[in-house]
């Protein structure tokens, strides 16, 4: 693996109280937690079999962000100490189908 490459890849901050969900296609979802300070509401996927990160939720709080209501997005409630589960709408072999993870 590249490692100025690995530096560009966004990666979790520390936490804990977060939940890590393994989806179809053998990805893992993390989700929120606590940094010591707040809750938090961001996601990212593990892709394990190259071992890199991709943030696919930035937390309401981030810069970045700017009013996420006013564009008509529900944002995830920050959340510790919380469960998830995967329910999988329909299965595509191969393609990891149609699935939601409740928080």
């Amino acid at each position: 693996r590249d490692m100025k490459a690995a530096f560009d890849v966004p990666e979790p901050t520390v936490r804990s109280g977060h939940t890590v969900t393994a989806i179809p296609d053998g990805r893992l979802l993390l989700f929120g937690g606590w940094d010591g300070y707040k809750p938090l509401s961001d996601a990212y996927l593990y892709h394990p079999q190259i071992g890199t990160w991709t943030q696919i939720l930035r937390g309401p709080e981030s810069e970045a962000v700017l009013a996420p209501q006013a564009c008509g997005n529900v944002w995830p409630k920050p959340t510790a100490f919380h469960s998830a589960t995967l329910f999988v709408e329909q299965e595509d072999e191969g393609k990891g189908g149609i699935w939601r993870v409740i928080i």
